[in-house]
């Protein structure tokens, strides 16, 4: 059995109840990593404020948090195959983009997989950005395949690591004029619906990513998809369903506030399983935790990492009665918390059905539409994960949820110390 390893880098003292950093064999998961030393917020001289560029600074920061994360971990940022960024405004790419070539010199093929998405704010006021990554022991290598085109941000189209295959966050843009001319609608007629048409286009140049890894959409086992609409993933699940006829992925779907390009509603990213690992891959069902709203199962596991699929505190008829306050006594019950206790009980079934516990847990990603919910969901934290808590990110998205009333979504991955060795039957 692998032993797992919370990692908490001296001088680091995060105020919420996280876990900088989890390992469990190869694995890392961090949490986001904001450009703050928790004392100050961001860690950022007022002096001279107009000489440079602040939010440079701000984002270098968070990369060096992050570094001291990796490093404490006992591996280097060689290891990490995958990184989420989290912007709070367009205009922090440039620092982002100056901080990455620094952190990550090694070119653009052999850079972590990445996505990014635009949010409404974070737990430290005045911050703009923050970087949670997967780290993988044991070397990487860039996938790329010539039938796709490149991006411009100098990002890799996919990192082969360990037993999995990352790729990048993808638009359905063609990387020259904006919107592919193949994932564009006439404008002129009522024909076709940029969600399908996008949304296709983007799992198109993935399937030939993931062909160059050799691989297929058959092998992914999990998926993150950003929507800037929530009435778009009926739309989604239609395309989903023809990309993923049987044993659909894991998945998760964020609504965001704002995606990278002018006129796109979807990106994609995903997590491939190498059919070549002999890992052992199924599907989830936990009979006391609710059937999911979309086309996608509870949770898919692939060796020892359990992905989850969307977490929110719902039932059939939408958001849960015992996340509801009950009637007439509205200011008694936090929605924040009683959400999260919700979420994460379900979480708990889908980790016994697993073979698992909540405990297992080693990463989670928590969008509030209020950050002033995020004292008690802090709470209801720590009483679900009293000692050794999960890697955790927290950022605000004010955009609606799929279902009406619900204020947290979670994302989650647990990794089974017990699956290390768990080979095909």
């Amino acid at each position: 059995m692998t032993a797992r390893q919370s990692v908490r880098p001296p001088g680091q003292a995060p105020l919420l109840h996280l876990t900088p950093g989890v390992r469990v064999g190869p694995y890392l998961f961090t949490s986001g990593q904001l450009g703050t030393d928790w004392r100050t917020s961001p860690a950022i001289s007022p002096v001279l404020p107009h000489l440079g560029d602040p939010t440079r600074a701000e984002v270098k920061l968070a990369f060096q948090n992050l570094e001291l994360v990796v490093t404490a971990a006992g591996m280097t940022l060689d290891d990490v195959a995958r990184v989420d960024n989290y912007y709070g405004h367009r205009g922090v790419s440039t620092g982002h983009f100056a901080a990455r070539d620094e952190f990550f010199p090694m070119g653009a093929m052999l850079r972590p997989a990445s996505t990014a998405m635009q949010t409404d704010g974070f737990p430290a006021d005045g911050c703009t950005y923050a970087i949670e990554a997967i780290a993988v022991q044991g070397g990487r290598e860039g996938v790329i395949a010539d039938d796709v085109p490149a991006s411009p941000g100098r990002l890799p189209m996919g990192i082969r690591a360990g037993s999995f295959v990352f790729l990048s966050g993808r638009l359905a843009s063609d990387y020259e004029t904006g919107l592919a001319p193949e994932a564009t609608t006439p404008g002129w007629i009522w024909i076709g619906s940029p969600i399908h048409a996008q949304a296709e286009y983007i799992l198109r140049m993935q399937d030939r990513i993931l062909a160059a890894a050799g691989c297929s959409l058959r092998d992914v086992v999990k998926a993150e998809v950003s929507l800037v609409n929530p009435r778009d993933i009926t739309g989604l699940d239609e395309v989903w369903r023809a990309a993923f006829p049987q044993d659909p992925p894991a998945r998760s779907i964020f609504i965001v506030d704002g995606l990278a390009m002018p006129d796109v509603v979807v990106e994609i990213n995903l997590i491939a399983l190498d059919p070549g690992s002999g890992l052992r891959r199924r599907t989830i069902q936990a009979a006391a935790a609710p059937e999911p709203l979309f086309y996608e199962p509870q949770a898919v596991q692939a060796g020892q990492l359990v992905f989850l699929s969307t977490q929110l505190a719902h039932d059939q008829r939408g958001l849960a009665e015992a996340a509801r306050p009950r009637p007439g006594f509205a200011r008694i019950g936090a929605p924040g918390r009683l959400e999260t206790e919700v979420i994460f009980g379900n979480v708990a079934a889908i980790c016994e059905a697993a073979g698992g516990s909540l405990a297992d847990v080693v990463k989670v990603q928590t969008h509030l539409r209020d950050l002033g919910q995020l004292d008690a969901v802090n709470e209801a934290t720590k009483r679900a994960f009293p000692a050794d808590p999960p890697a955790w990110t927290v950022v605000s998205m004010t955009a609606p949820r799929p279902v009406a009333g619900a204020q947290v979504m979670c994302d989650v991955i647990a990794c089974l110390p017990g699956e290390t060795a768990a080979k095909e039957d």
